[in-house]
């Protein structure tokens, strides 16, 4: 019965999380480089549509960014400011490592993507 539930519910996302074997977590991790100037949230035992999950993240998690500052009309802006890299924050770059199908998202967003993948079930 509980087979049969997890493949219901991995056929309807498309994707499925296994948890880990020694404790039955869920396999997100906090990656912390360069003497933690470089920190990433890590999930893995992705299996099948690692893309869907991808968007399915990136969905969850841009509402939760910062909102970014707001700019003066545009009639108050210099010359100078009003490039086309100051128009509003950079989309999440949420990465798929295609040899082993990790995702990796800049930042420790740990507590958030447990959240979601709890809410969906896994």
């Amino acid at each position: 019965m509980f087979v049969r539930a997890l493949s219901t519910r991995a056929a309807a996302c498309g994707y499925h999380v296994a948890r880990t074997p020694t404790n039955a977590t869920l396999p997100v991790y906090t990656d912390i480089r360069n003497a933690a100037s470089r920190v990433s949230t890590v999930v893995r035992y992705v299996r099948g549509d690692v893309q869907a999950l991808r968007q399915d993240l990136i969905a969850h998690l841009s509402p939760a960014r910062p909102a970014p500052a707001t700019l003066p009309p545009p009639a108050a802006r210099s010359a100078h400011t009003s490039s086309p890299h100051s128009a509003g924050p950079k989309p999440l770059d949420i990465r798929i490592n295609p040899r082993t199908k990790n995702i990796e998202i800049p930042g420790n967003w740990r507590k958030e993507v447990v959240q979601f993948l709890t809410e969906r079930g896994f």
